[in-house]
């Protein structure tokens, strides 16, 4: 069994600055692996996303990104894209990138390990296109897109189970109602921020996620859960760190 440090980054939202940004204003490399758990900018920004991207990748040995909701949201007056579209810009930087690997409702085995990759879409109660700014979204596509990833997870957990593999899981929506902030729990829209999959997580060893700008450590279940997002500017967030690592 081999030991790796994982060091653990979300919600950068770099698409808020029009120019290019350096990953050292973000990231302090000391891990083994750089996990991008979503919300790290837009594929509406493509060049903006790539370069930080492979600046990653040249400083990591690994890179593992899993999308978040918000490398799909439309900007200002672009005209929307197709969600394939959108995602052909990671696929493409892929090819020409052995050490980054997009998991997106896939996986990857590093020895007795399997990093287990969906964005974990929510089940919405309430939904608004306005909120959601994603091409030809509806309600109904969302909570396709929350069951396809549901059980995705789920399955890759059983595989992990009869091989005898350590599951680490990577998603961008949280698992679990309380990696939101308390206040925002009463919030009509609060469907849109998480799930409520608690049943899952005795089957995995660590679950990383992000989205809702709230930073957490904690067993749940004998399952870590863990998030370090930086956030908005407005969220005011102080215990985001550059060089969050856990050891697994």
């Amino acid at each position: 069994m081999i030991i790796m440090k994982l060091q653990i980054v979300s919600d950068l939202h770099i698409e808020t600055k029009r120019e290019q940004v350096k990953l050292a204003d973000y990231v302090t490399p000391v891990g083994d692996i750089l996990v991008l758990a979503g919300d790290i900018g837009s594929m509406y920004r493509t060049r903006q996303l790539c370069n930080l991207l492979e600046q990653a990748c040249q400083q990591f040995p690994l890179v593992i990104f899993v999308p978040g909701n918000h490398e799909y949201y439309k900007l200002g007056k672009n005209h929307s894209r197709p969600f394939a579209t959108l995602e052909n810009t990671l696929i493409k930087f892929k090819e020409y990138h052995p050490n980054f690997y997009l998991l997106n409702r896939s996986t990857l085995q590093i020895e007795n390990y399997v990093f287990i990759g969906a964005t974990l879409w929510t089940k919405p109660e309430k939904f608004s296109d306005r909120i959601v700014r994603i091409n030809c979204i509806t309600k109904e596509r969302f909570t396709n897109m929350h069951m396809l990833d549901k059980k995705f997870i789920e399955r890759q957990l059983r595989i992990a189970k009869k091989r005898e593999l350590i599951p680490i899981v990577i998603t961008h929506y949280p698992p679990v109602i309380d990696a939101v902030r308390e206040h925002r729990l009463d919030d009509p829209y609060v469907s849109l921020y998480t799930n409520n999959l608690e049943d899952l997580l005795s089957s995995a060893k660590v679950w990383i996620s992000g989205h809702t700008h709230y930073n957490y450590m904690k067993y749940k279940n004998n399952c870590l859960l863990v998030s370090n997002q930086l956030g908005k500017k407005r969220d005011n967030i102080t215990d985001f760190s550059k060089r969050k690592i856990i050891t697994i």
